[in-house]
């Protein structure tokens, strides 16, 4: 689908958000997914981007029989990734020795229309995970904290006012000087136009934990 619209359409951008998924943890495996990402970008003529993740949902991992690793080994894993990725879109043979990927003379092939390859797309909730992102790619987002792998109110807490505003420093600090150059991203899971703030924050609150005039008083137009 995304080779379709790509090539039909002069205006959409193709990009992936949620991947890879756990299961793909072999190196043939993210070279293959480079290697879809480079035809894309030739057929789109530049109007991909490539989002990258660590895995985080225990669900996942529970379905496809594959053991949930830390946090951290998971956040190294897609670290080696994208320097396997970024190394595939050079252009000229890579190699690459690391702790959980091994690459030798890999080469990706068409070369990408965008230089010097496809804008990353790297996000998280936590500070290393952020850290990389900010360091790492072009389209940095900040997501709820995902450490416990499941989604529950202690999740959606995270992503409060006060949460996001320490997350971008983190962002803020980690890129330095290429952060006025980073594109940031946020998840809104649901948008509600109302002239009925009261009975719709009743609604929400005992999904995420909370009292409907803690809803109310935390909500995005007050926030403004």
């Amino acid at each position: 689908m995304g080779a379709r619209e790509g090539g039909s359409n002069a205006r959409p951008f193709v990009g992936r958000q949620a991947g890879p998924r756990p299961w793909r943890r072999l190196a043939r495996r993210r070279l293959r997914a480079g290697g879809y990402s480079l035809r894309l970008c030739r057929l789109s003529d530049g109007r991909v981007d490539l989002g990258l993740g660590a895995g985080w949902l225990v669900a996942d991992y529970e379905r496809a029989g594959i053991h949930y690793d830390s946090a951290g080994t998971r956040i190294e894993r897609l670290e080696e990734a994208v320097k396997v990725m970024k190394g595939f879109f050079s252009g000229k043979p890579f190699t690459f020795s690391g702790k959980h990927y091994s690459i030798k003379d890999a080469e990706g092939s068409p070369s990408p229309v965008q230089k010097p390859h496809p804008p990353f797309l790297l996000g998280g909730g936590g500070r290393r995970m952020l850290s990389l992102a900010a360091r790492e790619a072009e389209i940095v987002h900040l997501n709820y904290n995902l450490n416990e792998g499941r989604i529950n109110p202690k999740l959606v807490r995270t992503g409060m006012a006060k949460a996001t505003e320490q997350k971008l420093g983190w962002v803020k600090e980690a890129a330095g000087e290429r952060f006025d150059s980073i594109e940031l991203g946020f998840t809104v899971f649901f948008a509600n136009v109302t002239d009925d703030r009261e009975s719709l924050a009743a609604a929400m609150a005992p999904s995420m934990g909370f009292e409907p005039r803690d809803v109310d008083r935390r909500g995005p137009s007050r926030a403004s």
